[in-house]
């Protein structure tokens, strides 16, 4: 039981971390060097979710969402959240990582197209922003 109480604990500590980064991402009207937004929330996801996220966006395809689901028991509403992270980052800055951000996004949004039974517009509007996105760095 106390197992189960810590990983709902941490599940729910994820929601919360990712929301408030989105928040964070889509009010900020300082706009700081490239660099720096790209590190902070990078560093915010990293300590409060305790992963490496540079390290995890290198990662392959089946070993991102392998570590994700398996080992951060990440759910749908946790890919969406961070997807939305990835597809703010991109859409309001450049990145030092931009390819692998969109790569991953896409891949996200590729993964929650699969698990969810219900056809969402906005999702497939960010998936063409994306792949226009990727086309430009091509």
């Amino acid at each position: 039981m106390e197992q189960k109480d810590y990983l709902t604990r941490q599940i729910e500590q994820m929601a919360l971390v990712l929301s408030k980064l989105i928040g964070r991402l889509l009010n900020d009207d300082d706009t700081p060097s490239i660099d720096f937004e790209e590190s902070t929330s990078f560093q915010e996801l990293e300590t409060e979710l305790n992963i490496d996220f540079h390290a995890l966006i290198a990662l392959s395809n089946d070993a991102f969402l392998d570590k994700l689901l398996n080992e951060h028991h990440f759910t749908t509403a946790h890919f969406e959240s961070l997807a939305e992270v990835f597809y703010l980052m991109l859409t309001k800055k450049e990145s030092n990582n931009q390819k692998l951000l969109i790569e991953k996004a896409l891949l996200i949004y590729a993964y929650l197209e699969k698990k969810e039974a219900i056809y969402s517009t906005s999702r497939q509007q960010k998936i063409e922003t994306l792949e226009r996105l990727s086309q430009n760095n091509s």
